[in-house]
């Protein structure tokens, strides 16, 4: 099982476009790329390329940088008790288990899909151990840098220490709940939610159940 979260620079209609390409690029290369290494590569081009011909059909008024894509992949094997990350620029993942609800923050972020060209150094997936009953929750930065009003932001430790048990959609359901309630309704960003967790006994066709 592989899992894409992303957050495209921008807002409204012109960010639609974006999403698409990743999107559709990520369907396409994501069950036969054999690395996650590989599959950020080509998601990065499918952005570029993206990026390149908006430019080409707007006359060249876009300029270089302003489109880009923070992302995190995710890679949850059958068997075995890890999963496997890799971020493009995108906020941390959580981890929660019995044992401690811990903040992943990658060693190795990378820069956005779209600005590969300026990133030479190697690009690095990393693991963290994925045993039955653990939950990885994937997010945008809509979650971590919700504010009250007295500009405090918002902290889901809590919360997920409370819901993680009762599975993903109750984990999402409590956070999209509490992030509302601590910003009184009014979200300054985009806010999306990936919660994932592995089963003892998996259904048909995985181990891992979302």
């Amino acid at each position: 099982m592989r899992l894409l979260i992303g957050d495209v620079r921008g807002k409204g209609l012109n960010a639609i476009p974006g999403v698409a390409a990743l999107v559709g690029s990520f369907h396409e290369a994501a069950h036969h790329t054999p690395t996650l290494p590989e599959l950020a590569r080509h998601l990065d081009e499918a952005v570029s390329r993206h990026t390149r011909e908006t430019a080409s059909v707007s006359g060249g008024s876009e300029v270089d940088g302003e489109h880009f894509i923070t992302a995190a992949i995710a890679q949850i094997p059958d068997d075995g008790t890890e999963v496997r990350l890799i971020s493009r620029g995108h906020c941390p993942a959580f981890l929660v288990s019995e044992d401690a609800l811990r903040v992943w923050e990658p060693e190795h972020a990378g820069l956005p899909l779209g600005l590969g060209e300026l990133d030479t150094g190697p690009w690095q997936d990393e693991s963290r151990p994925f045993g039955p009953g653990h939950l990885l929750l994937l997010c945008t930065d809509g979650l971590l840098e919700a504010r009250d009003a007295d500009g405090r932001f918002y902290t889901p430790g809590e919360d997920l220490r409370q819901s993680w048990r009762d599975g993903p959609p109750a984990v999402v359901e409590r956070l999209a709940g509490a992030v509302h309630t601590h910003t009184d309704g009014v979200l300054a960003d985009d806010l999306a939610l990936v919660a994932v967790t592995r089963v003892e006994h998996a259904p048909s066709g995985g181990e891992a159940a979302p």
